[in-house]
C-alpha cells in the first residue's frame, strides 16, 4: 500500500517532471528539521516525535518578485506539493489507505519522485494482480486500481491480522521502525501495533509478553540518520569494525536474551556515528507506546533521556 500512495501523489502531480530539484529537496529537508527539531526540548537535528510535528511549507513561499535562485523560496505549486506529501492517502469514498510521509529524511523521499515507481511494485500489478504486462502507472493507476488490488489480495498478502497463533506458539516478535524513514511511513508500524491491541483485546502490558515495538528516532530507512540510529540491525554499517561495537542492547542480542533467557527488552540501545565511524551519540530507545523524553544535560549521552 505504501507504493500505491507514492503513485497517487505522483499521478496527482499530472505526471510532470520532478517538481523539486535535488538542491530544493535538501533545502526543504533542512527546513523541516528546523521547524520541528526543538519540539522535544533540545536542538540536535533529530525530530524525536514526528507525530507532533506540524510542518508549514507556506513559511518558505516566495513573495511577489522572489524566486528560488535569489531567495531560496518555493513556488505556490511546490508548497502545495509539499503539503500533500505529508497528508494521508485516501481512497474512493474517503477510505483511509495509508499514512503520509514523516519529516526528517526528505532527500530519501525525493527518490520516489525523481526516479518514479519501484519496478517490483509495477510488476506486482502486472503479473500477480492483473496478468497484464501492458499496465503502467502513468496510464492506469487510479483509486479504482487500488480497490481492485485490495479485493484480489493475492497470496493473502493483507497483514492486519491478530497474533493469536504467535502468542500460542510461545514465539516472540520484536519490531522497530526509523522515525526519520523517508520511504515507508513509520506511522503504519504504529497503526499495526494498535490494530493488534484492538483485534486481540489485549493492553500493551499483556501484549508485551510476545510482541514489542520500538520506534527509533533519528533512523532513516533501515540505516543511517542524524540520531542514535545504529541498533545492530540488518543492513546497518557504521564504517567502524563490527568487533569494536558493543552488541549489548542492540536488536539481535535483545531478541536472543528474550528467547533464550526470558529477559524481554525494555529499551533498544542506539548509537550515532560520524562519517569516519567515530561514535558521536548513544540513546536507549523506548518501547512503544512510551516516548523518548529529554531529561536535560548533554543530548548525545543516553543518561540524558528517559521514557514517558
Amino acid at each position: 500500500m505504501s507504493s500505491f500512495s507514492y503513485y497517487w501523489k505522483f499521478v496527482a502531480n499530472g505526471n510532470n517532471p520532478p517538481i523539486l530539484t535535488a538542491e530544493q529537496w535538501v533545502e526543504w529537508r533542512d527546513e523541516a528539521i528546523k521547524q520541528c527539531d526543538k519540539i522535544d526540548g533540545v536542538q540536535d537535528l533529530v525530530i524525536e516525535d514526528p507525530r507532533k510535528c506540524k510542518l508549514r511549507p507556506e513559511a518558505r513561499l516566495c513573495a511577489p518578485g522572489e524566486n528560488w535562485s535569489s531567495d531560496k523560496c518555493f513556488t505556490s505549486a511546490q508548497v502545495t506539493f509539499l503539503r500533500k506529501l505529508y497528508e494521508p492517502f485516501y481512497g474512493n469514498n474517503g477510505t483511509f489507505l495509508f499514512p503520509g510521509f514523516g519529516p526528517g529524511d526528505e532527500t530519501i523521499t525525493s527518490l520516489w519522485f525523481a526516479t518514479f515507481a519501484p519496478q517490483y511494485t509495477v510488476d506486482w500489478y502486472r503479473y500477480a494482480l492483473l496478468n497484464d504486462d501492458s499496465w503502467t502507472v502513468e496510464a492506469d493507476f487510479n483509486l479504482d486500481a487500488v480497490d481492485t488490488a485490495n479485493s484480489i489480495d493475492p497470496y493473502n498478502i493483507s497483514t492486519y491480522k491478530d497474533l493469536s497463533k504467535l502468542k500460542a506458539s510461545g514465539h516472540k516478535l520484536l519490531t522497530y521502525h526509523g522515525l526519520a524513514d523517508g520511504l515507508l511511513s513509520h506511522e503504519n508500524s504504529d497503526r499495526y501495533y494498535e490494530s493488534v491491541v484492538r483485534r486481540m483485546g489485549l493492553p500493551s502490558a499483556q501484549l508485551d509478553s510476545f510482541y514489542r515495538y520500538f520506534p527509533i528516532s533519528g533512523l532513516g530507512h533501515c540505516t543511517t540518520g542524524n540520531g542514535a540510529w545504529y541498533i545492530g540491525a540488518a543492513n546497518q554499517y557504521t564504517g567502524a569494525p563490527a568487533t569494536t561495537i558493543d552488541p549489548e542492547g542492540g536488536v539481535l542480542m535483545s531478541m536472543v536474551k528474550w528467547v533464550e533467557q526470558g529477559i524481554p527488552p525494555k529499551r533498544i540501545t542506539g548509537r550515532g556515528f560520524d562519517a569516519n565511524g567515530q561514535l558521536t551519540s548513544t540513546k536507549d530507545h523506548c518501547k512503544w507506546p512510551l516516548k523518548n523524553t529529554y531529561l536535560g544535560g548533554n543530548p548525545t549521552k543516553k543518561n540524558s533521556w528517559g521514557c514517558s
